[in-house]
């Protein structure tokens, strides 16, 4: 993929670039007449002709050429191309304009050149041809051109937005030739007019991932990585106020991938989003549906998806700037609830899509801020965003694309020109944008030093345009209502289970690192770019990571021997976790006394009758050596084998981070087996002394006596 163009050495756009783009860029300045270049030229009879706008002028004025340059192929040796340029009549509104875009104009024609050589067009060193047309409105027209375009007659003013379709064509040349249709912007407006502002909104984002029912997620696509970079570095370099939004779970998961193309990534992200006149968006950690969770009775994590994204955001030192504005994602829904909700999370400003809001269409297109009715009659700040410019934008696809963007644009201007009042627009970008060079340079490049459109951001946007007034041929709603939301999808139920099961994870971890990466595993599944069995699917990709930790932790089986009654006995937990664990440690036995006990971290306690109906004691342990032992005084009834339950859980309690059992096993001897056994042992001391001394006295008895000499 190429990089994305870079502007003009230094950052700066020369004045008057966004009205003659040809001359902005050294390289493609023509530089010659000549022959029909080689790269045009192709051998044979069968190939196709291809007619491609590689720049034009964005708007023309009096004393002007409008300059295009034409990148031409497929046509076959011998032939001599002609190109034919034709004038249609100026537009009147944003739904004639879409049938142009498609190819079809069904306009007046009111004015249409002669086939021009294609060989007496000036070139440029890349193989483009350079055609100049010479315009007739309010003014004289400029000197020079390969055509002169009459509009006149202009009753009420020339100024607006004119199809032109240019030709190849002529004979030999395969169906006859092909065509394209761009627009002619004529503009002259007075020094005091107010210039159309124009919001641009772009997310920072790759493809949503998330942690699949095993826990895992999936490697970040590295091509998207680059793509990603690409966008944001060009972005940086461009002297256009812009908006960015940088997604808080695509920006930790650059941080953390270790990889170099993602740190690079991540750095020319970091670039663009602190780059200057820019401003910065702080939004939650992923897209999220505020009025979905928050009537799910899950409002405390859209304030979790904020307060997460902020860290994120402010941990990669991306700096948010202007008043806090909530990007509504297309389908997401609001209700009085979720914008007070949203207010109370510091968002005074919305960007909302039209479907999200009631309040009737605007006459003309919407272009003026209003209030979000929250139910109080009062609310946050809204703006819509303009569907049919942000598709447009989408495209992103040529220098063709980008001009009829430019185009739409400036139509909305005309529908309501020199006025002087302010009136703006925000064009949002899919949150996976990636257009290509030509579409970014023309786009950006034609919004500079344009005289009908001023770039801004949705900060300077909100503040510089006023709110609707309701009334006259425009109509601009001053007040809305959101949209009734619809019966949620979200995995509520599971949703809820999995956070309590996380906060108690976290009362007995305090390692930052794994505590977020459990956080956003499950505020990722709440991601409204995700199906409802995506989210389940995630939800049990957190419980799967959750568990991969608890499997960490174990008490180990054991038989443990009781030689007396009461006796001190060990209970081992061990851990194989970097961190420590705190947690309590609960005993439970059906034929044993707990008599006592204590810890490092403190006494035991004997917590009565457990939930299964068993004496029980609970003592406080903290796990920061692979093997931990608590020491328990324990009395047994009688003698045997006995089970011992043994589970440590969290110190908030809900969740069991290990569980085991053990066996004791009591042999203990009472005191009148001891006192028998004694006895036994005096008489058989007694019996062997007495047949020892008998047996030598009969011994001494039998002895012959010594006979004399």
């Amino acid at each position: 993929m190429a990089a994305f163009a870079a502007p003009p050495a230094g950052g700066a756009v020369p004045p008057g670039a966004g009205t003659v783009p040809l001359a902005a860029t050294p390289a493609t300045t023509p530089t010659r007449r000549g022959p029909y270049p080689a790269p045009a030229v192709t051998a044979g009879a069968s190939a196709s002709p291809s007619l491609t706008l590689a720049a034009q002028s964005t708007t023309v004025g009096p004393g002007q050429l409008w300059s295009v340059r034409l990148v031409v192929g497929g046509v076959p040796t011998g032939t001599a191309p002609m190109i034919e340029v034709t004038v249609f009549g100026k537009l009147a509104d944003r739904s004639s304009f879409d049938q142009t875009v498609g190819g079809m104009v069904t306009d007046t024609v009111v004015s249409q050149s002669p086939p021009i050589p294609l060989a007496s067009l000036p070139t440029d060193p890349a193989g483009g041809f350079d055609l100049a047309v010479a315009v007739a409105g309010d003014g004289p027209p400029a000197a020079g051109g390969q055509f002169t375009a009459d509009l006149r007659p202009c009753p009420g003013g020339c100024g607006g937005v004119y199809p032109v379709r240019l030709a190849l064509a002529g004979p030999g040349l395969p169906g006859g030739g092909t065509a394209l249709v761009t627009h002619l912007v004529y503009a002259d407006p007075p020094p005091d007019t107010q210039r159309l502002r124009v919001a641009i909104v772009v997310p920072l984002a790759l493809p949503p991932a998330f942690d699949g029912p095993r826990g895992t997620a999936p490697p970040l696509d590295q091509v998207a990585v680059v793509r990603l970079g690409s966008l944001a570095g060009s972005l940086a370099q461009w002297p256009v106020p812009l908006t960015l939004a940088p997604d808080p779970a695509t920006v930790e998961r650059l941080a953390t991938s270790g990889r170099a193309r993602s740190l690079a990534a991540l750095a020319q992200v970091v670039a663009a989003a602190n780059a200057p006149g820019h401003q910065v968006v702080a939004g939650p950690y992923v897209v999220v549906d505020p009025a979905a969770l928050v009537d799910a009775g899950l409002g405390s994590e859209l304030a979790d998806q904020v307060q997460r994204g902020a860290v994120v955001l402010a941990d990669a030192h991306v700096h948010a700037a202007g008043a806090p504005v909530w990007l509504l994602a297309p389908g997401a829904s609001l209700d009085a609830t979720a914008i007070s909700t949203l207010e109370r999370l510091g968002y005074t400003q919305l960007v909302v899509p039209p479907a999200a809001v009631t309040g009737g269409l605007c006459r003309l297109t919407c272009t003026q801020p209003f209030v979000l009715d929250d139910g109080s009659g009062d609310g946050p700040l809204a703006v819509l965003s303009d569907p049919g410019l942000g598709a447009r934008l989408a495209t992103g696809t040529g220098a063709l694309a980008a001009h009829q963007l430019l185009a739409e644009l400036a139509l909305v201007y005309f529908e309501q020109p020199n006025l002087d009042t302010p009136r703006g627009v925000v064009v949002v970008a899919p949150p996976q944008w990636s257009p290509d060079a030509a579409f970014l340079q023309a786009l950006l490049q034609g919004l500079v030093n344009d005289p009908v459109l001023e770039p801004v951001t949705l900060d300077t946007l909100m503040t510089s345009v006023p709110g609707g007034t309701g009334r006259g041929a425009a109509l601009q709603p001053a007040r809305r209502r959101p949209v009734p939301a619809d019966d949620g999808s979200l995995p509520v139920k599971a949703l809820r289970t999995a956070r309590g099961r996380l906060d108690a994870f976290t009362s007995a971890v305090s390692d930052p690192v794994v505590v977020g990466a459990l956080d956003g595993a499950l505020l990722t599944a709440e991601s409204a770019a995700l199906r409802p069995a995506q989210q389940q699917a995630a939800v049990s990709g957190f419980e799967a990571a959750l568990g991969a930790q608890l499997a960490q932790l174990s008490v180990p089986p054991d038989t443990i021997r009781m030689t007396a009654r009461t006796a001190r006995v060990p209970i081992t937990v061990e851990k194989r976790t970097p961190y420590p664990v705190s947690g309590q440690l609960t005993v439970t036995s059906d034929k044993l006394v707990f008599a006592g006990g204590s810890t490092v971290a403190g006494a035991c306690r004997h917590t009565g009758l457990a939930a299964h109906g068993l004496p029980a004691i609970t003592c406080p342990v903290t796990l920061d050596r692979t093997t931990t032992a608590v020491y328990l005084d324990l009395r047994a009834r009688a003698s045997g084998d006995f089970r011992v339950q043994v589970e440590l859980t969290s110190p908030r309690g809900g969740l069991r981070l290990a569980a085991g059992q053990l066996t004791i096993r009591a042999t203990p001897t009472s005191a009148v087996a001891i006192g028998l056994s004694l006895g036994a042992g005096t008489v058989l001391a007694v019996w062997w002394g007495r047949t020892l001394w008998r047996s030598r006295r009969g011994r001494h008895t039998r002895r012959p006596a010594r006979a004399g000499p």
